[in-house]
């Protein structure tokens, strides 16, 4: 009785996709992202300009006291 060996050859292909799902969600993220920092920026700006026109930060806290509190 005679024995054959054979060779076997396995080839592996791999992809790398990206769905238009994950770029959706990408662009959506970075979207929000610069919105929030937009209106970070926004709100800072805003307490520096009401600090200004307070006179300064203790003022600021006074004046938003008195305007909350309706004095």
């Amino acid at each position: 009785m005679e024995t054959t060996k054979t060779l076997q050859k396995t080839q592996v292909t791999a992809k790398d996709t990206t769905g238009i799902n994950d770029t959706l969600a990408q662009v959506t993220l970075s979207a929000f992202a610069i919105g929030g920092l937009a209106i970070g920026i926004w709100g800072f700006a805003a307490m520096i300009g009401g600090m200004i026109n307070s006179g300064g930060p203790l003022s600021l806290a006074m004046n938003w006291f008195r305007a909350v509190n309706g004095l």
